[in-house]
């Protein structure tokens, strides 16, 4: 069922939430917000306001977020309804758990079942892993998408809605068009070419050095990407030490490993934001 919102400016909203004494520094709420927030458990410990934004349908909302040190923090909005100051957490976009609707770590605080983070993680971000793999996985979700994803916005638009007869709202400066994406397998051949581009041979004649620096490893949180740095740090040291051919076959490796690398990625489309944010790692690191 929707909920629908009134268009109004940033300093509107600002000046109501400041009338009705709301706060999310000082966790000081309204029993209306409080009442929206109920939807997911998390401590208020760590809290911090993201900001006023207003998107493209004319919905205008302070972001916040709030999670103890043993949590993963819950993202969500503050927005006016015409009437009332009201609350919203989003689902996509954001992480906690689903199934519980508490914010993930507190599954590893409780006695009664320790799986129940891992078990949402492994269906809804990390379908890769093992459950035990899971267990404390949510150490790899992504701090750095920010706080208004993609998914993030589209779920606060298809559930607020403009209230009927409202007074339209144009926003000054809409987003443009986004360009569509190329393919992931032609994106991650893109820089692997930059980075071979940019490599830098400290030895003229050194192919296997020029092996090792182009490699391009996607995700640097978890232990595939542990074994890769392992196996290209070892290649390093034995080629270091003149141990030519056995750094040949541990350079195989390593470019296996980026192989596999590089094909579960393409066939794991939903983290395809690895690409957008940089997160990946060159052969560089290792010398």
């Amino acid at each position: 069922m929707p909920r629908y919102f009134v268009p109004i400016t940033k300093e509107e909203l600002n000046q109501k939430i400041e009338e009705a004494e709301v706060s999310i520094g000082s966790v000081n709420l309204t029993p209306q917000i409080e009442k929206d927030l109920e939807k997911v458990q998390f401590d208020w410990e760590n809290r911090d306001p993201q900001g006023f934004h207003t998107l493209d349908n004319g919905l205008t909302f302070l972001g916040g977020s709030a999670g103890g040190d043993w949590e993963y923090p819950v993202s969500f909005i503050i927005y006016w309804d015409g009437k009332k100051l009201r609350a919203y957490i989003p689902t996509e976009g954001n992480y906690f758990n689903r199934t519980t609707k508490f914010a993930y770590g507190n599954a590893l605080e409780s006695n009664d079942d320790k799986y129940s983070d891992a078990r949402d993680l492994q269906k809804h971000h990390f379908p890769h892993r093992t459950l035990e793999e899971c267990l404390e996985a949510e150490n790899d979700l992504p701090y750095t998408r920010g706080f208004l994803n993609d998914a993030m916005e589209a779920d606060i638009k298809k559930r607020i809605i403009p209230k009927a007869g409202s007074v339209t709202f144009t926003v000054k400066q809409p987003k443009q068009p986004k360009q569509p994406k190329k393919p992931i397998a032609d994106r991650i051949k893109e820089i692997v070419e930059k980075t071979k581009a940019e490599i830098k041979i400290t030895s003229i004649s050194s192919q296997l050095e020029q092996r090792i620096k182009s490699l391009v490893f996607f995700g640097t949180g978890d232990e595939a990407y542990e074994l890769f740095a392992q196996t290209t740090s070892f290649c390093y040291t034995l080629w270091g030490a003149g141990c030519d051919k056995e750094a040949e076959i541990v350079c195989g490796w390593a470019e296996d490993q980026e192989r596999a690398n590089h094909n579960w990625l393409i066939q794991n489309p939903e983290f395809e934001y690895w690409l957008d944010e940089g997160d990946y790692q060159t052969g560089h690191f290792g010398n």
